[in-house]
């Protein structure tokens, strides 16, 4: 006897139609679209980031020249805060008195500073003296700097460390 068995097909389905092939593209898109803002994003705070290292590496660098050049009983730590007239005469190579000192040190400040990120401004606003003589100096610098985060405003950061030297 033979039994001859009959499997009806439920459809005829040949692949994709038009409207699923372009919901995927349309999903697809989304997620770039959404990875791609996830890398600007990441670039605009890396680039934050850098902005902020460079201000704290250069506010370390002027404290330690001030420890550097302290002077006797820290008579030069006042000159910093003053600001003196800089010109960069100064140079490696030749003998410097420590007020010449001070003076290359601003210089050579300023100018990293400027060379690094063009809108750092960089102070060092106080350097006051302990109760006697021979204790340290309180010492604040202080860094003001724009940053561009991507949004229409500039922002105006600063970042001041009070250190005694």
């Amino acid at each position: 006897m033979y039994c001859e068995l009959q499997i009806k097909k439920l459809s005829h389905q040949q692949g994709f139609t038009m409207l699923e092939a372009l919901l995927t593209l349309f999903v697809l898109t989304i997620g770039v679209l959404g990875v791609a803002g996830l890398q600007i994003q990441g670039m605009r705070s890396g680039g934050m980031a850098m902005q902020r290292t460079i201000v704290l590496m250069k506010s370390q660098e002027i404290i330690e020249r001030m420890r550097l050049n302290r002077g006797v009983d820290g008579q030069n730590l006042p000159l910093y805060a003053a600001g003196v007239a800089a010109d960069g005469s100064c140079n490696s190579g030749t003998v410097c008195d420590s007020q010449t000192q001070v003076a290359h040190d601003l210089f050579v400040w300023q100018q990293d500073l400027a060379s690094m990120l063009p809108t750092l401004d960089g102070a060092v606003i106080a350097a006051v003296p302990g109760p006697v003589p021979t204790s340290p100096y309180a010492v604040t610098v202080t860094v003001n700097w724009t940053a561009n985060d991507g949004s229409a405003m500039p922002v105006v950061l600063s970042y001041t460390v009070n250190v005694q030297i």
